[in-house]
């Protein structure tokens, strides 16, 4: 089976369209998300709405996108949280009630069988979608010590922003990166497809050009997000 895994859109419609149009040129027998749909960019529900169009085989929930669902009780205690309030309201302003409803009702992990591979897919790691699961987490060590315990062949994660591979044992680990904006210093989304079957498991990572510099301008026309714009022209913080 051949999938393509995608994660951390973040409301970054023309990346989304640009990964959208890539992938499918692979032929892709099914589509896979990782979740943070929506939360930080400025077409939260046109990329739920592009997504459902996908009609993926799987969604997973990230940290991101509980945002909606906590939001009616958050209460801002400094300037850092005020400033996270403006951003998931100007989100929650803009996703339908159909849209939140869905996003509060993804699973945070999905453990499937695929062409006789045992395949998991999560956010952040298997444990939390809060996790940077990665060999320069601090907390890596602790992580890889219950991996072998669930007994599955490829685990596909997202939330870092930063793709990468490596392998736990017999496990192979795929950070497919994000399509909303990278931290690696290179501003192009990120994504991968996936050739799964018995005799192995083949990982093709994906980077794709699309127009940044209008998605930036866009951006600085909107105060909340000239920060935003920075990462998504340079591909890091400032």
């Amino acid at each position: 089976m051949r999938l393509a895994v995608f994660s951390d859109i973040h409301g970054n419609l023309p990346a989304f369209n640009a990964v959208t149009t890539d992938m499918y040129e692979h032929e892709p027998d099914g589509v896979v998300c990782l979740g943070d749909i929506s939360f930080n960019g400025l077409y939260p529900q046109e990329c739920v709405e592009l997504l459902e169009h996908l009609r993926p085989m799987c969604i997973i929930k990230g940290n991101t996108d509980s945002n909606f669902e906590e939001f009616p009780t958050f209460v801002p205690l400094d300037d850092a949280e005020r400033r996270l309030y403006a951003l998931i309201a100007y989100g929650d302003s803009r996703l339908s009630g159909l849209s939140k409803h869905m996003l509060e009702r993804l699973p945070l992990v999905d453990l499937r069988e695929i062409d006789g591979k045992r395949v998991l897919f999560c956010h952040g790691s298997p444990w939390s979608f809060k996790d940077n699961f990665s060999p320069s987490s601090p907390a890596f060590p602790m992580m890889t010590q219950k991996v072998d315990a669930l007994d599955v062949d490829v685990i596909f994660c997202g939330h870092t922003h930063k793709r990468e591979t490596f392998e736990i044992g017999r496990t192979l680990v795929v950070n497919v990166g994000a399509v909303g904006y990278a931290f690696d210093g290179d501003p192009r989304p990120n994504y991968c497809i996936a050739d799964i079957s018995s005799d192995g498991i083949s990982i093709n990572m994906r980077r794709i050009d699309y127009d940044y510099v209008s998605y930036r301008e866009e951006l600085l026309a909107e105060p909340l997000f000239t920060d935003l714009a920075y990462v998504v022209a340079y591909g890091r913080f400032h």
